[in-house]
């Protein structure tokens, strides 16, 4: 068999099983994104609906960027609002104002 069409085949697999992951791994991502913030209270006037859409935000932000990931990922397992905040690093802060309300 053909050497380059072999491994043509093998990339764009390989590229298959990334695309099928990255979509479970936003939807965990938003999961415990919205499970940490339902332990907060709301700001007045934000519903289910705009924690669930931001936490969303987030996700395609971190996807989307490294750095955001790395910085917002630690936070996802810290219970107390303050501690969280302050452990998250510059780009996910960017990210934070961005996909806010």
């Amino acid at each position: 068999m053909n050497k380059p069409l072999v491994a043509g085949i093998a990339a764009i697999l390989a590229s298959l099983s990334f695309a099928a992951i990255a979509p479970a791994q936003a939807s965990d991502f938003v999961a415990r994104c919205v499970a940490i913030s339902s332990n907060d209270t709301l700001p007045e006037g934000m519903s289910q609906a705009d924690l669930e859409a931001g936490c969303a935000c987030l996700a395609a932000a971190a996807e989307a960027d490294p750095a955001v990931a790395a910085d917002l990922e630690p936070a996802l397992s810290i219970e107390d609002y303050e501690a969280r905040m302050a452990s998250v690093g510059p780009a996910g802060q960017a990210a934070l104002s961005s996909c806010s309300p």
